[in-house]
């Protein structure tokens, strides 16, 4: 849940469309650092945009500007 230019510099950088970025939770909640993820994550999964198998990059920037990164593949529950 960043700045939306961010995350366009981000994706063009990996390779990836802009608009797999999901921070759908922006509006409402902001940026929450490391939280971001969890509440972003269980927004795709209640929307049913995840089917098992497919794969989910959490990035997060956080404080001193560093950055950490986990890659899941979603089983669902």
């Amino acid at each position: 849940n960043m700045n939306q230019k961010g995350w366009a510099i981000l994706s063009s950088i990996l390779g990836f469309p802009a608009e797999n970025v999901v921070a759908t939770s922006m509006p409402e909640i902001g940026h929450m650092i490391s939280g971001d993820n969890l509440v972003n994550l269980l927004k795709l999964e209640t929307s049913g945009a995840l089917s098992k198998g497919d794969k989910v990059m959490l990035p997060m920037a956080g404080y001193g500007l560093n950055w950490a990164s986990l890659l899941l593949e979603w089983r669902g529950r």
